[in-house]
């Protein structure tokens, strides 16, 4: 993830831990809680609204039933582009 004035997720910044070369930066969107990994001059403040967006190919997807990665290479692509 990385933070896009543009950027298509809306996430509303609960926590942010700065970690030197990383922020670590916990979010909800849409009721969802996640946590973004961002650059370590990057500053938050809880409360704050950033808009994210993502490079398909840097997407991991995992299937928490079968404890595994999900391997479809074009699936990253899909829900970028916003058609999965």
């Amino acid at each position: 993830l990385h933070v896009a004035s543009q950027g298509p997720i809306k996430a509303r910044v609960t926590a942010a831990e700065f970690l030197g070369a990383d922020t670590l930066v916990e979010c909800e969107a849409n009721g969802h809680a996640f946590l973004a990994k961002l650059p370590g001059n990057s500053v938050f403040s809880a409360g704050e609204t950033l808009a994210l967006s993502m490079n398909a190919e840097d997407i991991h997807l995992f299937d928490a039933r079968a404890d595994a990665r999900i391997e479809d290479a074009s699936l990253g692509s899909r829900i970028v582009g916003g058609s999965a």
